[in-house]
């Protein structure tokens, strides 16, 4: 009961920020559009994407990733690294007899609840006003599925900006590091390109690093282009990925 209270603390006070919400979707937002500008004109022009997948797929990808970058992308690190850390707030969290993972985990749902429910709101005025055939998972089974690598698409996301927030106790400057992460999320995680348009080196890697298990695989997963087997295998990696993680935030 008392960590709900915490919750609901914490959605009060993102709520009142709801406008920081409304700005860094509408950013999202413009990002996502000017790929998918690119790629209709590209898919127009060519009749079919490079992976094989047609405009109705495309605009369904990248609308879903507006909703993905919302909902799931976690950035509790910066507000570890410049908050708790370089201002010193850490010792006020640690004197609390309340878990600190705990409690940046109720401090960090609320904020992708608001922006994930204006991504949403984005996402469906989208489609309606420029008429956007959406393509989305429709059998049980691959509705299943799709909530478990959502799930855990975000723990381990929150758990690698948890560990990526946490640096900042070693590294002088942590900025740098930062934008490095963000720079390989937006390469790998599918975010500038699908990953399945990658030359087959980078789509190896990106297949092996948590990043497209955060964004691309559970964007792919809604729309319903994986196949049961393939949805298991995502799963696994991510399993593992997220034990690893936890294994690294506890030790």
């Amino acid at each position: 009961m008392r960590y709900f209270r915490i919750f609901l603390l914490h959605f009060q006070y993102a709520f009142e920020l709801r406008s920081l919400s409304v700005v860094w979707t509408l950013i999202t937002f413009l990002n996502v559009w000017l790929y998918l500008l690119f790629w209709q004109g590209s898919i127009r022009s060519e009749g079919i994407s490079p992976g094989g997948m047609t405009l109705a797929d495309i605009s369904t990808y990248y609308l879903l990733l507006m909703i993905a970058g919302s909902f799931i992308a976690s950035h509790v690190d910066e507000d570890i690294a410049y908050r708790d850390i370089k201002q010193g707030f850490l010792i006020a969290h640690l004197m609390r007899p309340f878990a600190y993972v705990k409690t940046k985990f109720l401090d960090e749902i609320p904020w992708r609840i608001i922006q994930g429910f204006f991504g949403i709101v984005v996402f469906v005025a989208s489609m309606l006003f420029f008429h956007i055939n959406v393509q989305l998972v429709s059998d049980w089974q691959g509705i299943v599925t799709a909530v478990i690598i959502v799930i855990l698409a975000y723990g381990i996301s929150f758990l690698w900006s948890m560990i990526l927030g946490l640096s900042a106790l070693w590294i002088t400057e942590y900025s740098g590091l930062q934008q490095l992460s963000t720079v390989v999320a937006i390469v790998l995680a599918g975010y500038l390109v699908p990953v399945n348009f990658l030359p087959d080196g980078m789509r190896l890697v990106a297949d092996v690093l948590p990043f497209s298990y955060m964004a691309y695989y559970p964007v792919r997963a809604v729309q319903g282009a994986l196949t049961t087997q393939e949805s298991l295998r995502v799963i696994g990696v991510q399993t593992v990925w997220l034990v690893f993680f936890l294994f690294c935030f506890f030790h």
